[in-house]
């Protein structure tokens, strides 16, 4: 996490760390409060139990943040899932 706040703040992206129980929902809250229009999010590889949960953070970013420009970004640097 440390890595990635150092390479924003490197291209001068103001950062923030949020604090809250429902992630997705905090995300998007702060995101209307301070008139931001548009959320950047990794695209999360997480399995049937997660999802089954609601455990799915992008996914629930993305239905919350309706009237928002979100654009989800693909991990690169993982390995294709199989199959």
């Amino acid at each position: 996490m440390e890595k990635h706040l150092r390479f924003a703040r490197s291209l001068q992206i103001e950062t923030r760390i949020l604090g809250g129980i429902d992630i997705a929902r905090t995300v998007v809250e702060f995101a209307r409060r301070n008139q931001v229009t548009q959320i950047f999010v990794a695209h999360s590889h997480v399995g049937l139990l997660e999802r089954l949960r609601g455990k799915n953070f992008t996914e629930d970013i993305v239905r919350l943040a309706q009237d928002l420009q979100v654009t989800v970004v693909a991990d690169r640097s993982r390995k294709p899932a199989l199959g």
